[in-house]
């Protein structure tokens, strides 16, 4: 993302955790920093794991992985929305959709193969 788009995205985010409590703007900016934060906090405990190849399946490369991830989430989701399913783990809905979220954004930031990142 190119600086100036950087700075627009910053300034609508800032309007809407300004504007009034309840209002769509408000409600989906606060959502979107709570998982943005939620995802930072993680990266600095796991240290970029979701980028490199993981250890238990050498030779998949980190955007499959986190495919992968996201598959387990939507199979998730899908178990937690049955009318009978009684969760065994105290996770919700809410939580999972949190996390499948999450993992988009990972994908989407996620260094392209071939391309050297340092962190």
């Amino acid at each position: 993302m190119a600086e100036r788009e950087l700075k627009e995205c910053v300034e609508t985010l800032r309007i809407a955790l300004a504007a009034q409590p309840d209002t769509p703007a408000n409600v989906i900016a606060r959502e979107a920093v709570r998982i943005a934060d939620l995802l930072i906090r993680k990266n600095q405990d796991y240290g970029c794991s979701a980028w490199t190849e993981p250890l238990m399946a050498p030779g998949i490369d980190p955007r499959t992985a986190l495919q992968v991830r996201m598959s387990d989430k939507v199979m998730r989701i899908f178990s937690l929305s049955k009318k009978d399913a009684t969760a065994k783990v105290n996770e919700s809905i809410e939580d999972t959709m949190r996390d499948l979220a999450g993992y988009a954004i990972l994908w989407l930031s996620c260094p392209q193969a071939g391309v050297e990142k340092s962190f």
